[in-house]
């Protein structure tokens, strides 16, 4: 998100309000944190945006290779000024029915981060698709392509044929119904309510069933976007 960001930035200034939708394989690793890196969260609360930081990788605590080294510090990519932690942002998303996904809307801000080339001051609209899927983010071997591939399928199909996911991602774009009324979280730690959900503005009516004959938009969001989803932990796009 932060190199996409940036390079819109460059491009087209910082007015106006950017839309993104931001993927995250969240289920695999077992945490938000390749979300939670882009805000104010725990475990950068003492780093500048861009300094070093330890991230924390998949599962609990910081990645490590097999002989149990610590991988090195990489820079931090927060860029938006919101605090954010994961019950919260867990808790402002919603299931879409006939599929794993849970997505919700959020607003925040962005703040200067000279590493990735963010500049203060955008107004972002996010729409959040958490996967909850096992698939893993690499699939480069036979084995691992044999192993997953009906779980892909599986995915991809149930994407495909959602009405929820393609009237939310509509909602989101055209800025109709109820995914325009987002979430904004909090600019400096707060604790967490007693009711986190009661953060979230949004609302969704899912639909019965999945459609039929799913539409051509649809299908192409699941075709070009749903594959690259699991090859990534979080995968950005922005909306024009």
């Amino acid at each position: 998100a932060a190199i996409a960001i940036a390079r819109h930035q460059k491009a087209h200034g910082t007015d106006g309000v950017l839309k993104i939708v931001i993927s995250n394989n969240n289920l695999y690793t077992n945490n938000m944190n390749n979300v939670l890196a882009y805000f104010a969260t725990a475990w950068n609360a003492d780093v500048d945006p861009g300094n070093f930081v330890w991230a924390p990788g998949v599962g609990n605590g910081p990645l490590t290779y097999p002989n149990g080294q610590l991988t090195n510090p990489q820079r931090s990519n927060q860029i938006f000024e919101e605090f954010m932690d994961g019950e919260s942002l867990e808790a402002l998303t919603k299931p879409l029915n006939g599929t794993n996904i849970t997505a919700g809307a959020i607003s925040v801000t962005t703040i200067d981060n000279d590493a990735y080339d963010i500049v203060a001051g955008q107004n972002i609209s996010i729409l959040l698709l958490n996967l909850n899927s096992n698939v893993p983010t690499f699939l480069i071997t036979t084995p691992m392509i044999d192993a997953y591939t009906p779980a892909v399928v599986g995915m991809v199909e149930a994407i495909a044929s959602s009405q929820d996911l393609a009237d939310v991602v509509n909602s989101f774009v055209t800025g109709d119904g109820d995914m325009h009324r987002t979430f904004e979280p909090t600019r400096k730690p707060t604790t967490i309510p007693e009711d986190p959900s009661q953060n979230s503005k949004l609302t969704l009516s899912p639909t019965s069933t999945p459609v039929d004959n799913p539409s051509s938009y649809a299908q192409r969001v699941a075709l070009e976007g749903s594959l690259l989803f699991s090859l990534v932990p979080a995968l950005c796009f922005i909306v024009m």
